[in-house]
Formats: C-alpha cells, sequence, structure tokens
C-alpha cells in the first residue's frame, strides 16, 4: 500500500521526465514490441517522474562567489516560469520591481519552503523547482530582506 509520506527510492541517472511501470508478475512484463504496449499500459501501475538536473552552474551564486542579480534569477527560474506557468506572469508579472519587494518575497520564501511541499499552494504547484533553484530564489529574497546580513 502506498500512503502519504511513503518513499520510493530508485537511482535516476538521467534528467527529464520519465516513466515506470510497476507489474505484479513476471508475465505483465513489456517484451518492447508495439502491439503488446496498449496490453502493458493498461495492466500496470505507471508513474510518470520528472527528474530535475542539478544546476552546477549555480554553485558560484549560492555561494556568494558571484554577485546575485536580478538577471540570474530571471534567466534560471522565473525565464521558464514565464514560458510553463503564464499565469504567474499575469498575476504578478517578473520584473525585477515586482520580485525584489519585500512582501511578494516574504509570500514567495513561504510557498517555496520544503515544509510546505504537501501544501497546494507550493510554489510552482507542479514541483518543478530544483535544490538549486529554491536555494537560488531564497538567496536573492534574503540579500534584498535583510541586506546587512551575509546570506
Amino acid at each position: 500500500m502506498i500512503y502519504d509520506s511513503f518513499a520510493m527510492n530508485f537511482d535516476v541517472d538521467t534528467d527529464g521526465c520519465m516513466t515506470y511501470g510497476f507489474i505484479d508478475k513476471p508475465s505483465q512484463i513489456w517484451d518492447g514490441t508495439l502491439p503488446k504496449l496498449f496490453q502493458y499500459a493498461m495492466n500496470t501501475s505507471l508513474i510518470v517522474v520528472r527528474t530535475l538536473e542539478a544546476n552546477l552552474h549555480l554553485e558560484e551564486y549560492l555561494s556568494g562567489q558571484l554577485p546575485l542579480t536580478w538577471d540570474v534569477v530571471f534567466k534560471n527560474v522565473f525565464s521558464l516560469f514565464k514560458v510553463l506557468y503564464p499565469v504567474m506572469d499575469a498575476v504578478i508579472p517578473f520584473t525585477e520591481a515586482n520580485w525584489s519587494n519585500p512582501f511578494i518575497l516574504n509570500k514567495m520564501l513561504v510557498l517555496i519552503d520544503v515544509s510546505n511541499w504537501n501544501q497546494p499552494l507550493y510554489m510552482p504547484v507542479t514541483r518543478d523547482l530544483s535544490v538549486q533553484q529554491q536555494q537560488l530564489l531564497q538567496r536573492w529574497a534574503n540579500q534584498i530582506l535583510h541586506p546587512t546580513q551575509n546570506v
């Protein structure tokens, strides 16, 4: 039985969208032919998982080696959101002025907090925010909200 907070760990060596099939008995294994694909899909529990890449190029910004600017945040997070979630851009346009506003930044910090993962308002609702992107947004918000502290 799978239920809330149940973790299933499996190695993934490729980022992207992967479909996994879980079978009950060896006779359900798909033989790879097109005629058997429908039968396999109808008799298998399928799970589609999106694996996000590790944005290693962001480490210089996260560690403070390079200054974190709006252009970096927009290029690495919000430009993708603008395409995938245009309603976000309609509600709060992706501009530096909007996303430097203390009210918006405080709200964003709450919405991207991992403790809110199971909440319907988690940002983004599709969970397409890698750990590095989350850290980038947190660092961006904190450098504006707490400019005298070492973020």
